[in-house]
């Protein structure tokens, strides 16, 4: 029999990974809203109801947990909308925001690392960081400070 040793868990990770489980989430109800419009308003209360449960045990601040009910609602009302208007969800961008939010920030290696882009890329991963609140301007040295609530 094989015992593993438990893991510490920062609460970032957690809360990481419970934002994941909810867009993935959204995503699967997303699926059944287009086949069946009417469900959109008990899945969008079920989502809601599992954003607030994070939020209230500490896993969200309340800047994610709004930006999380504004991604799921419109992965919920783009379930109704024509292919070319639904906003898409990268899952390597995902990822990348997980390791920039535990290391508290990035810097031009960091996605370069993490994806395994090239400069261009990482620059424009970095544009898009900034863009979306979750990282500030860089220092001096080039390191993108994680915004404050982002943590």
């Amino acid at each position: 029999m094989r015992v593993h040793k438990a893991r510490s868990v920062g609460k970032t990770e957690v809360g990481a990974a419970a934002e994941a489980i909810t867009l993935r989430l959204a995503l699967t109800l997303s699926r059944d809203v287009s086949r069946n419009p009417q469900a959109c308003a008990a899945h969008s209360a079920y989502i809601n109801g599992a954003i607030g449960m994070a939020l209230s045990l500490g896993l969200l601040s309340e800047d994610r947990a709004m930006q999380l009910r504004k991604a799921c609602g419109q992965m919920m009302t783009g379930a109704t909308l024509p292919p070319s208007d639904v906003p898409t969800i990268d899952p390597a961008y995902a990822r990348i925001i997980v390791a920039v939010r535990r290391n508290a920030g990035a810097t031009l290696t960091s996605p370069i690392e993490m994806a395994d882009l090239g400069t261009t890329g990482a620059r424009a991963v970095l544009a898009r960081l900034q863009q979306d609140g979750i990282v500030g301007e860089p220092d001096m040295l080039g390191f993108y400070p994680l915004r404050a609530g982002e943590v």
